[in-house]
Parts: structure tokens; sequence; C-alpha cells
């Protein structure tokens, strides 16, 4: 039975441990407990992201300028073009503005920072039901649509792998909002 000397030292350390950032460790050993040292993990620690990885192209804004046009030609399409050329502005600012998307998704990906997994592999599955629709027009539906779904699953596959590779063993990673 503990003393209320004691109770009063543990209380006060474990504030300090509270107020240092790290929890207080629970010991199920009396052994341990005297020795001061935690007991082994099971699990090992791995290590924190160090933030959003760096573009090859520097300081530049270029995923934001991509936006910022993307945008721009978006609402000129709907609000001044017609025509031929309202369809155009509209595609390309959608375009433009998904292709920025994707780039940061894919850098963010394979440095390991943060999964996109479903997105990365949403685009070649998408490619091959748009290459079949248009010269496999003979094929069923249900078997483009199953063909588009394997192409999908195989990339989501891949691409979890390389992501676990590149992240120290996550298959996916939440990331702390700054």
């Amino acid at each position: 039975m503990a003393t209320a000397k004691n109770k009063r030292k543990r209380r006060a350390a474990d504030k300090a441990r509270r107020h240092a950032g790290t929890a207080p460790v629970e010991f199920a050993d009396p052994a341990a407990r005297k020795s001061g040292s935690p007991p082994p993990s099971r699990y090992r620690r791995r290590p924190e992201p160090e933030g959003i990885p760096p573009a090859p192209w520097g300081s530049f804004p270029l995923v934001e300028l991509m936006v910022l046009i993307g945008i721009f030609l978006l609402v000129l399409g709907f609000t001044v073009a017609e025509g031929e050329r309202r369809g155009l502005m509209i595609a390309v600012g959608i375009g433009l503005a998904s292709l920025a998307g994707v780039e940061l998704a894919f850098r963010e990906h394979f440095a390991g920072y943060r999964s996109h997994t479903t997105l990365l592999a949403a685009i070649p599955a998408t490619i091959a039901v748009g290459l079949l629709f248009f010269f496999a027009d003979e094929l069923a539906l249900l078997i483009r649509v199953a063909i588009g779904a394997f192409v999908f699953v195989a990339a989501a596959w891949q691409l979890t792998r390389v992501f676990r590779a590149r992240s120290g063993g996550f298959s996916f990673r939440f990331v702390k909002p700054t």
C-alpha cells in the first residue's frame, strides 16, 4: 500500500512529465517500475514526415499558377465565350486545374508524405476505359468496365506497395494540419 508521501511524489512526477509533453508511463512489472526504464515496445516507432516534398522547379509557384489559369478559363468559358470556344475553354480550364492537383498528389504520394492511392489508381483505369471505348467498341460494356476495374485494382495495389516503401511501412498516413 502506497503512503501519502509516495502518492504526492508520483503525482508531482506525473505532472512534470505532462508539462514536458510526454505521457506518464504505466508499468505492470514492479521491477521495471523501480528501474525507471520503460518496458520494451512491441511496435517499432516510425519517423514522422518532414513536410510537404519540395517541387523540382524550386519555389516557383507553378501549381498555383496552373490552378489560377484553370479557374480563369473556367470563368471565361461559362460567362463570356460562345459556341465551340466555350467548350474548349471549359475543357482546358478543368484539365489545367486537374493536372495541377494530380501533380501535387503524385509528388506527395511518391515521397511517402501522404497517400493518394485512389486518385492515382483512377488515372490509368480511366485511360484504359477511354481507350476501350474508342478502339474496342465491339466489346460489351460490362467487359470494358471489368477491364477498367482490374486496371484500377492492379494500379492501387502497386501504388500502395510504393507508398509503404517510401513512408516506412504505412499504407496510409494522416498528417496533422499545421
